[in-house]
């Protein structure tokens, strides 16, 4: 007799926040597949939460961000496709890398106001990223096996990002 296995959802756990400075967009126009713009990220701080349960355990980190770019599409007055990497440091010195792919959708004037830098409210557009994060930082280890997921408000020069990672219950 086999032993039935019973498919378990996945959960989200909130693991990270990063305060990402950025400078002044650099639009490189129309490109025949969308219109390219470079946000460079210059600075910001991290930090990652004590979290236990599920499938893996993380020390409280600090730190700050070294750099990085967001490479963003624009498909029509509605739709934005993210490309981000970031850098970060621990307060210990150990770096972070951390890739993010993801969709910003909202009507053409709500999108116009967010690359404006205008305050929106979260319940004006969709947004969400698919992250991926590699270090070789002493706990945190767990992070490179792991997917997560990215959820952001953005300020006129400061990209507020939660991260959450994809778990399962233990």
């Amino acid at each position: 007799m086999t032993q039935e296995m019973k498919l378990v959802d996945p959960i989200v756990r909130h693991v990270m926040t990063i305060h990402a400075e950025y400078g002044p967009p650099q639009t490189v126009g129309p490109t025949g597949k969308g219109t390219r713009r470079i946000h460079p990220i210059l600075g910001g701080t991290f930090e990652i939460l004590a979290v236990s349960g599920g499938t893996f355990e993380s020390p409280a980190t600090t730190g700050t961000v070294t750099g990085g770019g967001d490479w963003q599409m624009l498909h029509g007055d509605a739709l934005s496709l993210l490309d981000a990497r970031i850098t970060l440091k621990t307060s210990d010195g150990h770096y972070i890398y951390v890739q993010a792919a993801g969709r910003r959708y909202a009507p053409p004037e709500v999108l116009q106001r967010l690359l404006n830098g205008e305050p929106v409210q979260r319940r004006e557009y969709y947004g969400v990223s698919s992250t991926t994060i590699e270090t070789s930082a002493p706990g945190l280890i767990w992070m490179n096996y792991h997917q997560f997921l990215g959820n952001a408000r953005t300020e006129k020069s400061v990209h507020h990002i939660r991260y959450f990672a994809v778990d399962y219950p233990a």
